[in-house]
């Protein structure tokens, strides 16, 4: 008697055995396909703005041009489509702006008055969905004057082509042309246009506070970073460079270019012997 109560739990044993391994490989099954979202989780519904972006975002007062605004908005988590974004102006004294579209991504182009005052703006792209979800994103654009910019942009390097040359102050040998390469370091991040590069001769015994025999490069760009311009002018005399606005000849920045000695020239001439 005692041995088949035995047989009896020990089939019952293996039976639930066999119904625990089911329940786990059908379990197993469930997780190796798609995630399962899990109670209680909650996938955001908020539209996702992946680029909104303004170039350039600093401006010299006085100048005109444009701004690109550039955007990029993916559907949100939940999946629900985006239906339009907008960029409107939120705060300042900046071009003003009321933009709408239904792409996703796309640039818009702004005109620049010349006539912004100094100043910070703010502009603000906000995305909508069909859930009629929104998020926001804002851009600064900063006006600023020549003044706050003249101690960041530098004329760092004035190289000639040919390197050496008779000096010509005191009515000696005749004038040598030559390329003179200048170096301009901008590290305010602000695009100067209608600039004037000029290299000029110094005043009587070499004054650069009088100059004469200007060459100049007209209507220039000084952009963020180095920048390299050439003009050719006669050599052999003190020079000055400057760099200047040609719309009202605002200074910008100037080197003098000083004539030093560079190798011993032994001249000979004839003696009578005996």
């Amino acid at each position: 008697m005692k041995a088949k109560i035995l047989i009896v739990l020990l089939t019952i044993l293996f039976i639930s055995t066999l119904i625990y391994a089911q329940t786990q490989i059908k379990g197993g099954v469930i997780q190796k396909g798609a995630p399962q979202q899990q109670r209680g989780t909650q996938i955001s519904d908020d539209p996702v703005i992946r680029e909104f972006s303004l170039n350039p975002t600093f401006w010299l007062q006085g100048q005109s041009g444009e701004m690109t605004f550039s955007w990029r908005v993916d559907p949100t988590p939940g999946g629900t489509p985006i239906t339009r974004i907008t960029i409107t102006k939120t705060s300042g004294n900046g071009p003003a702006i009321n933009f709408s579209s239904s792409d996703s991504r796309g640039q818009y182009k702004l005109p620049i008055p010349s006539s912004l005052t100094q100043g910070r703006t703010t502009y603000a792209l906000t995305a909508v969905n069909q859930a009629g979800r929104t998020k926001t994103e804002t851009v600064d654009f900063e006006v600023t004057t020549l003044d706050n910019l003249r101690g960041q942009i530098t004329i760092t390097d004035v190289r000639s082509n040919p390197v050496e040359f008779e000096n010509t102050l005191w009515g000696g040998a005749a004038p040598t042309p030559a390329d003179f390469t200048i170096t301009v370091n901008n590290r305010s991040g602000v695009t100067i246009t209608g600039v004037e590069v000029k290299i000029s001769d110094c005043g009587g015994l070499g004054d650069c506070g009088i100059h004469h025999d200007t060459i100049a490069l007209h209507n220039q760009t000084i952009r963020p970073g180095i920048n390299t311009f050439t003009l050719r002018a006669n050599a052999g005399r003190r020079k000055i460079v400057r760099l200047t606005l040609q719309r009202d000849f605002d200074w910008i920045a100037s080197r003098e270019l000083n004539m030093v000695e560079s190798r011993k020239v032994i001249y000979y001439r004839y003696q009578l012997g005996y």
